[in-house]
């Protein structure tokens, strides 16, 4: 196949296939995507999709589960999947030799699984333990209490593993119908880059074509307006103090995304940052300090999040929101904005080295977005990111009446306080 040209194909049956030819390359990395996630579920199921990317790994049609991960494993493969909130993704990195067994193995998962109860009724026990996992790691935690309120009422505020009471009511019944409903070709996109030889596509074709079309996913916009901050303690007894402070962020299909990136570099995405600096390297409030970037169709998130002893979390929340600040008042340099962009612009150089984050950016992208964009074209588009474009992003985006703070802690202790720093 040509080299670095992205390859499009559509079957009768609605499934979507994406190639990406890196014929340097010695392995491939196949990615098999269903537009199924956590904000497409019912309330009463909630983390079902989670649930059944568990259960897919149990065995097959034509793999026992013991099978699967020999089949690809004892050929040098590593075999993984995760759920996330708009779609579910069933991945393997192979030596490219062995790429149409990748194929074969993958897809008799997604769609031909087992589901039987016995295995059901343990891996639930398992999902369970994970749940409380997190519930018991505050530094994850806090991230959820701090998404229940930027995304209140809404799937998205919801855990995406679900609770002990919604995943305690998915039967195999449920999961089955669940699985038939909605892993049909219609709903998935297939993905591979890397050294890919051979009639690739006869081979995807072979799996997918006699699959009928599913249900199409029903999308659920999120339309809520915040008109003022937001607030959530949690007391609990640990060594640190918790905090996640968030705000509504761009979408992965607004214009203003890349600038967005840039931003949240220079805010907190390295050790070069301003958050990084101000709050660890001169004031040695906190040993973790970051912010990141969460996207979805038409909503986003930027969240901070910190752990500091109990009694200067006041202090480093205060440091965390003048800085916010200065920065929507423009003062960000013209030298943090060129270390900002020429960081972001290296990584995606890395990354555009390896087969597995070219694979998974051409698959999201196509399965959400429906385009199938050369991976080369984002350093385009971060390229053409100005000074003032990241000004105008923290303008926008750093409005205290749109903040949500979470705390995990014994918070009782500095409530007033944290209330008078955040709220005045």
């Amino acid at each position: 196949m040509d080299e670095r040209r992205v390859v499009l194909e559509r079957l009768n049956n609605g499934l979507r296939i994406v190639l990406y030819p890196m014929s340097e390359m010695e392995s491939v990395s196949v990615g098999i995507w269903v537009k199924m996630g956590g904000r497409f579920e019912s309330v009463r199921y909630k983390g079902i999709s989670h649930f059944l990317e568990h259960m897919v790994f149990k065995g097959s049609r034509r793999y026992s589960c013991r099978r699967i991960k020999e089949e690809l494993e004892g050929v040098g493969g590593s075999l993984n999947a995760f759920t996330s909130e708009e779609n579910t993704c069933y991945l393997v990195k192979i030596p490219a030799r062995h790429m149409r067994r990748a194929i074969r193995v993958l897809s008799d998962m997604v769609l031909f699984p087992l589901l039987p109860e016995d295995e059901l009724e343990r891996e639930r026990l398992v999902i369970f333990e994970e749940i409380r996992m997190y519930m018991d790691l505050p530094q994850a935690y806090v991230v959820e209490l701090a998404q229940e309120l930027l995304w209140e009422g809404h799937p998205l505020g919801q855990p995406l593993a679900g609770t002990i009471e919604t995943v305690s009511r998915i039967t195999c019944e449920v999961m089955t119908k669940f699985q038939e409903r909605y892993y049909r070709p219609n709903n998935i996109v297939v993905a591979l880059a890397g050294k890919i030889e051979g009639p690739v596509i006869d081979w995807i074709r072979e799996e997918f074509e006699s699959v009928p079309k599913g249900a199409r996913v029903v999308d659920n916009p999120f339309s809520g307006k915040q008109a003022r901050p937001k607030l959530k303690l949690l007391a609990k007894p640990t060594e640190q103090s918790h905090l996640c402070l968030c705000m509504p962020a761009y979408s992965y299909s607004d214009e203003r995304r890349y600038a967005q990136e840039v931003l949240n570099i220079i805010l907190g995405g390295n050790m070069s940052s301003r958050l990084f600096n101000e709050v660890r390297e001169k004031r040695g409030l906190a040993y973790h300090i970051s912010s990141s970037l969460s996207k979805m169709k038409e909503t986003g998130g930027l969240f901070i999040k910190a752990g500091t002893e109990h009694k200067r979390l006041p202090d480093t929340l205060k440091v965390i929101l003048r800085e916010l600040e200065k920065m929507a008042g423009g003062k960000i340099s013209a030298g943090e904005f060129r270390r900002g962009k020429e960081y972001l612009l290296g990584q995606v150089v890395l990354h555009l080295e390896d087969t597995m984050e070219n694979m998974l950016l051409l698959g999201g992208k196509l399965l959400n977005q429906g385009i199938a964009e050369d991976p080369r074209e984002v350093m385009k588009r971060i390229s053409e990111v100005s000074l003032e474009d990241v000004r105008a992003v923290a303008r926008d985006l750093f409005n205290p009446n749109r903040y949500n703070l979470a705390v995990i802690g014994p918070a009782q202790d500095y409530e007033d306080e944290i209330r008078k720093v955040y709220v005045g």
